[in-house]
């Protein structure tokens, strides 16, 4: 056992080596521009190489390389003004986008819709669009927000005005996966978990729910010690949460940061493990997505979070010129580095070493298998 955990740890050390030089590779920025488009949700295809970015004003995905070149992903046939959340299906090569008008929160008139589309992740070809709208009732208001999928394809949304997280099953068929009876529960980022269940955030109340696929009225609150305001949230290789955390400050101020949640309970309870800076919060983060950093198998991964100009969005609706620039920002302290064995509350475990660094040498953790 000893020799298998001094090779568990060499080889960890040599993938740190190893993903610190070929991070180097990976851009710290990307700037892009095109006019309005205001993106909300982002995407790596590590496929084709590229991000892919929702817009808020254009209803559609658009792609975005290294250099900030930003193109057209797909064409669709939702009559939804805005494209909210966008998710890669890797598992059956889909990306899914969450349609929606977010427009009715400040004008009742407008019709609430509530859509996801299926396109081709090669081609951008639209597979299908499926319709939520008006599933809850005549009048109820409703937002498409965020969406994931399990390996099976099943497909889940949530919806920012409702209360409730919808789900698309393999054939298509749409229905309430699960009503948490409180419009004001304003779920909103969401991923799913490899252990079965969905881990979804609310930022108005700054907490986080979870909710099992094979039994979602089973759902309860994640304990984190304290009120968190999550955006979006992604689950990462170890099983833990990065996400984008948005709160103000005593004047106003926009306070932003990508933070990665640790749960040792499966969940029932989870704690800060690292915190990443955003060069300029004030543009205002919304979602972030994981990057592998080359030549390590994918065993290392990194955070870009994507920042919308929202004082040159203000200074449009205002009467000024459209926003045109949005940027694409690799957080440094996120970076996901290798794996370790610990001794941690009388168990082994194989542990990312960012982990073993930001919280289990902190609470009484130790390097090698227990004795």
């Amino acid at each position: 056992m000893k020799i298998i955990n001094k090779l568990l740890l060499l080889v960890s050390v040599s993938l740190v080596s190893l993903g610190n030089s070929a991070y180097a590779l990976l851009p710290g920025q990307v700037d892009a521009q095109f006019p309005l488009l205001h993106p909300e949700g982002v995407e790596w295809d590590s496929k084709n190489y590229r991000f892919l970015v929702s817009s808020v004003f254009h209803s559609g995905v658009f792609q975005v390389d290294d250099f900030g070149v930003t193109t057209p992903f797909s064409q669709h046939t939702s009559l939804a003004p805005s494209a909210i959340g966008i998710h890669i299906d890797k598992y059956q090569d889909r990306v899914l986008v969450a349609f929606a008008n977010p427009y009715v929160q400040f004008d009742p008139t407008q019709p609430s819709i509530a859509e996801v589309g299926v396109y081709d992740l090669d081609t951008g070809e639209e597979i299908s669009l499926v319709s939520f709208t008006g599933m809850l009732g005549a009048g109820v208001p409703q937002l498409a927000n965020d969406l994931t999928s399990d390996p099976e394809g099943n497909i889940y949304v949530t919806d920012w005005f409702a209360g409730v997280v919808y789900k698309v099953d393999t054939a298509g068929n749409a229905s309430v996966f699960v009503n948490f009876g409180d419009p004001t529960i304003a779920p909103n980022g969401i991923d799913y978990h490899p252990d079965g269940y969905l881990l979804v955030a609310r930022p108005l109340g700054g907490s986080l729910m979870k909710v099992p696929v094979n039994d979602p009225n089973a759902y309860s609150f994640v304990n984190m010690g304290q009120p968190i305001a999550m955006d979006g949230v992604v689950v990462n290789k170890h099983g833990d949460i990065a996400a984008v955390a948005n709160t103000f400050d005593s004047q106003g101020g926009l306070v932003s940061e990508i933070i990665t949640l640790h749960s040792a309970d499966d969940w029932s309870n989870a704690e800060i493990v690292s915190r990443g800076s955003v060069a300029n919060p004030e543009l205002g983060p919304t979602t972030l997505a994981l990057r592998n950093i080359p030549f390590t198998l994918g065993l290392l991964q990194t955070a870009y979070v994507v920042t919308p100009d929202y004082n040159a969005l203000l200074a449009f609706l205002e009467g000024g010129e459209p926003a045109v620039s949005f940027r694409i920002e690799r957080i440094e302290e996120l970076q996901v580095n290798g794996f370790t064995t610990i001794c941690f509350n009388g168990n082994t475990r194989l542990a990312s070493l960012y982990a073993w660094d930001n919280y289990y040498s902190q609470n009484g953790g130790t390097l090698g298998a227990c004795q």
